[in-house]
């Protein structure tokens, strides 16, 4: 009766809803051109892009993004927004903002149809751009980016889940308590394992998303999340779990207004019921998720829609129905060009090429059933049963082993910057030294020279004086033989002898206090050498005065009696 209740409610809702044409969801943006965006980014960069916080940033970016949708056929537009860029890109200084001016003109060339091999180097440099500028808001973007070309059109899992997981890991270890991407990271981890069908890693992201407070970005976020974990409970045969989740999906998605996710909460409930085999209770939900597809010309829903349809009556044995759906669905599921609907479409083709009787086609069809099952459980390989903290952080000791390696070789380049200075430092030091050694040899040199030469000057100068002394000697030994009587001629044989002997007289004065001049004339006569009977006829005594003038003298003065009297004349 519980169940009967519950699905009359649900009946009711559906009946009652009517779905709400896209463009009122994106009201407000829809009145801001990408022009007037780009404008306020040009006039007011440091206004409209430094000093505002990252939800701000993060809302510009998808303002700018959605509003590029609405000109992406307007190829002139586009052109004239690239070219604005460009402009602003090559004259900005600033590296956060040329980044912002960068990841805005991938987002024009994304909106005029680029492929995703195309966008994958052009995010790469815009991100290797964020690094340099330490913009950790933009680098996340762009992985979520680079993850989402990945997961859906180049099918590379792991690389999607490694960028992922980069931006959850740099969240987590980020002091802000409410990260603008914190949950729509989550919803990407979620969304990765559901594509490749790992549902437990699935459920652990899902339900960590949903514990996380929210921000202005995350109310869809929290949205699919609950979505999500539905999807995985029914993927798990757990419907009862499923259907409480879907069901607060679609309270939650009636309270946001959300029109998307009110029908898919309508469609999974609907597939829930196929599931418990209740086809009658689930054909009115998909019929309404296949409505609200054909609105907003989702080819990939309509044809799921129109092969849920189909396979639902097929259980209830309405044939005729069920090939109508399978026909009609043909164009849309070519269209989709997604590897899980062709498996589902030929899946079906098979029943009804078997019960046509058509046993060749039906061979044909599971041929290209088999060949599409093997090719989805090939990519869903990279990452399904995986221990996947285990893969991030052997990603993590190869990036810690590249950032080694690129320390490394900058302090081996260091290290040869600094022998290179050593040497040339030594080379330097070793040329002054050598210089001064030889200013130090030149001057040295230059002194010998003019001490040579002043020797050679008073060389000269002793010469001519000894010349002169040389004359006077002559004077005097003539007076040997010549009698000195007059105090005139004594002055003038002292004048001499001082000459001949500078500063004797001055010593003997002050060596022999009280000497008398007589015996001073007698120490100088004693000095220059002469015989006691020369000195005798000079001083007009006997030779027996004088040897009694030496003993008295050297009495006088307390001299050894048999010390030389010129020896100590000598030593004066």
């Amino acid at each position: 009766m519980k169940y009967i209740l519950l699905w009359l409610l649900v009946l009711l809702q559906a009946f009652l809803f009517i779905p709400e044409d896209l463009s009122a969801q994106n009201k407000d943006v829809n009145n801001i051109s990408a022009e007037e965006l780009l404008q306020n980014l040009i006039k007011h960069p440091t206004d409209s892009i430094l000093n505002i916080s990252s939800n701000e940033r993060l809302a510009y970016i998808n303002a700018f993004r959605t509003s590029l949708g609405y000109v992406a056929r307007d190829k002139k537009r586009l052109t004239d927004l690239s070219e604005k860029l460009q402009y602003f890109i090559k004259n900005e200084k600033n590296k956060v903002l040329k980044v912002y001016a960068k990841y805005l003109d991938f987002n024009v060339l994304a909106a005029s149809g680029i492929s995703s091999e195309a966008r994958v180097p052009i995010l790469t440099a815009i991100k290797k751009d964020a690094q340099e500028a330490e913009d950790d808001i933009m680098l996340m973007e762009v992985n979520m980016d680079l993850a989402t070309i990945y997961m859906y059109h180049l099918k590379e899992y792991e690389k999607a889940f490694l960028l992922l997981r980069e931006n959850l890991s740099s969240i987590e270890k980020s002091s802000t308590n409410q990260h603008p991407l914190h949950v729509s990271t989550a919803c990407y981890l979620t969304n990765l394992f559901l594509l490749v069908k790992d549902w437990n890693n699935a459920l652990v992201y899902a339900r960590k998303g949903l514990q996380l407070k929210n921000t202005v970005f995350d109310n869809d976020g929290k949205l699919f999340l609950l979505q999500s974990i539905g999807r995985i409970y029914h993927n798990l045969n757990m419907y009862d779990s499923s259907d409480y989740y879907f069901n607060k999906l679609l309270i939650s998605a009636r309270e946001a207004k959300d029109s998307l996710r009110i029908t898919n909460a309508y469609g999974f409930l609907g597939e829930n019921y196929m599931k418990k085999k209740e086809y009658l209770k689930a054909l009115p939900l998909i019929e309404m998720q296949k409505k609200y597809s054909v609105q907003t010309g989702d080819y990939v829903m309509i044809a799921i829609d129109l092969l849920l349809e189909a396979e639902i009556y097929f259980k209830l044995g309405k044939l005729e129905n069920f090939k109508a759906l399978i026909n009609e669905s043909e164009k849309y599921v070519y269209a989709s060009e997604r590897d899980n609907v062709y498996k589902s479409f030929y899946a079906q083709k098979v029943k009804l090429s078997f019960l046509s009787g058509g046993k060749g086609k039906g061979l044909i069809f599971l041929d290209s059933l088999l060949f599409f099952s093997e090719k989805i459980n090939r990519s869903m390989d990279a990452v399904k049963g995986l221990k996947v903290e285990q893969l991030f952080a052997l990603d993590l000791v190869e990036k810690k082993a590249a950032v080694e390696q690129v320390a490394k070789k900058k302090i081996d380049e260091r290290n040869i910057f600094l022998v290179i200075i050593f040497l040339l430092s030594s080379l330097f030091i070793f040329l002054l030294y050598q210089n001064r050694q030889n200013k130090m040899r030149l001057v040295m040199l230059l002194e010998k020279q003019s001490l040579e030469n002043e020797l050679t000057s008073v060389q000269d100068e002793l010469s001519e004086f000894l010349a002169k002394i040389d004359v006077h000697a002559k004077e005097i030994m003539h007076w040997n033989e010549t009698r000195i009587n007059t105090a005139e001629e004594w002055n003038h044989f002292m004048e001499l002898f001082s000459k001949t002997n500078p500063g004797f007289i001055q010593k003997v004065k002050e060596t022999l206090v009280g000497i008398t001049p007589a015996e001073l004339r007698f120490l100088c006569l004693s000095k220059i050498r002469i015989t006691d009977n020369q000195m005798a006829i000079i001083l007009g005594i006997n030779p027996n005065s004088i040897r009694q003038t030496r003993k008295r003298i050297k009495e006088k003065f307390g001299f050894e009696s048999n010390e030389s009297l010129m020896d100590l004349i000598d030593k004066i």
